[in-house]
């Protein structure tokens, strides 16, 4: 069942355009499927998908964002 929801929703995704940075940032459930269906490309196929450069930053700024909470909190 997951994997129908997934797949039609990779198909929606494709017939209305890669999703934003802002989608991925928002949704981490799609960015996370995203990320996971770009590892499976080749480097070059990744570097030409719309949608895997926009999960990609969408993970750098979610990473740095933690980073940013992690050192406020602690203050080192």
């Amino acid at each position: 069942m997951k994997t129908s929801l997934i797949i039609l929703s990779a198909v929606l995704l494709t017939a209305c355009g890669s999703p934003s940075v802002e989608d991925f940032a928002e949704d981490t459930e799609l960015r996370r499927d995203a990320l996971f269906e770009c590892k499976k490309l080749k480097p070059s196929e990744r570097n030409d998908s719309d949608e895997c450069q926009n999960a990609i930053e969408a993970e750098k700024m979610a990473v740095s964002q933690q980073l940013k909470a992690f050192l406020n909190k602690n203050k080192l």
